[in-house]
């Protein structure tokens, strides 16, 4: 399912699930911040995995997930399905975990959030 969103380029490098593929698609966010198609992808695959288990969500934290999602939002204010994304993201990682939920708080989160729901109200 989330192989579907990933672009043609990055379909090959990892199963998104695994730690392994986690880190991979938080190194790409990483390494290409000004690339829309692999911030959206991006955002899009740890938002479905931060909802799947508690472990993905500590995973996605522990591998600054959150400080990757925030600037995602920062980044690319006028993009809404990397807002969308990133604002699914940072919902998911705060499910059921207190640690993430101030951690998101603290980066300024959630005002980010609360700017994509204004500015895309549709």
């Amino acid at each position: 399912h989330d192989r579907e969103l990933l672009p043609d380029c990055l379909t090959h490098l990892f199963e998104p699930r695994s730690g392994t593929g986690l880190e991979l698609v938080l190194q790409a966010l990483h390494a290409a911040p000004d690339t829309v198609e692999v911030q959206e992808y991006g955002c899009a695959t740890l938002r479905s995995s931060a909802a799947e288990s508690p472990d993905n969500r500590a995973l996605i934290a522990s591998l600054r997930g959150a400080e990757i999602l925030v600037e995602a939002l920062r980044n690319h204010p006028l993009q809404s399905k990397v807002q969308a994304a990133a604002c699914g993201g940072l919902g998911n990682l705060a499910h059921d975990n207190a640690g993430n939920k101030a951690h998101i708080l603290k980066l300024g989160g959630i005002q980010l959030v609360l700017k994509a729901m204004l500015g895309f109200s549709d």
